[in-house]
């Protein structure tokens, strides 16, 4: 099967926006995204390298920089998308605001070309996020990838979201499923990482979740 990127989608009439930044920060009610900080690499290298460095978190991810100079790199990739004039990567330090600590990571990467898109193809990005284990069964997968989804869809220009994820990770489809998202294939083998080959689901959403009901109307959040 091709990568998401490779995929194109039958012809049909679209109303499609012209694609602009996001305007970082976002803030959910418990969480901020923010950019990496280029004044301080040093300090961001350790949050990701502890980050990556526990067992627990990265038990089943199949994508993730590994040792300390494949983080540095990566670090260094992120800093200079973050220049882009047309940016199409943002990968996101996410932090609990009450205390303004470490969380994890979330991302979106528009994986169409334009040309891809003026031939007919869905504007298409491409989710993941990780979160540090002390952060797990808080809620925080579900807010944070239901509150970027809908900040970006609009402004990024979005018709489509695909995540992959390691076949049977429940938690991480439980989290896509809250926000919309449908499984649609499975991807069997589909890397090879840390000596081992990654069975992996696909899973896209078409349109962003909807924004949450204010108390007053009679439905709980």
């Amino acid at each position: 099967m091709p990568r998401p990127a490779e995929r194109t989608a039958s012809t049909g009439t679209r109303i499609r926006t012209t694609p602009t930044l996001l305007s970082l920060p976002l803030l959910t009610p418990r969480l901020r995204l923010r950019d990496l900080c280029a004044a301080d690499t040093a300090a961001e290298i350790a949050l990701l390298e502890g980050l990556y460095g526990d067992d627990r978190v990265t038990a089943q991810m199949p994508f993730w920089p590994y040792g300390h100079t494949a983080t540095v790199n990566h670090v260094k990739r992120l800093l200079k998308t973050q220049q882009a004039k047309q940016r199409r990567a943002y990968e996101l330090v996410v932090e609990v605001r009450r205390t303004a600590s470490f969380a994890g990571l979330c991302g979106l990467v528009v994986t169409t070309t334009t040309a891809e898109v003026n031939r007919g193809a869905p504007r298409t990005a491409e989710l993941g996020y990780v979160l540090a284990a002390n952060r797990w069964g808080h809620g925080y997968a579900t807010e944070l990838v239901q509150h970027l989804l809908r900040a970006a869809w609009e402004p990024l220009g979005l018709e489509r979201v695909e995540a992959i994820i390691a076949k049977d990770h429940r938690a991480s489809a439980k989290v896509l499923q809250r926000a919309g998202f449908q499984w649609e294939a499975s991807l069997p083998r589909f890397t090879r990482v840390r000596g081992r080959s990654w069975d992996c689901e696909l899973y896209a959403a078409a349109s962003a979740p909807p924004a949450p009901r204010s108390p007053r109307g009679g439905r709980r959040g």
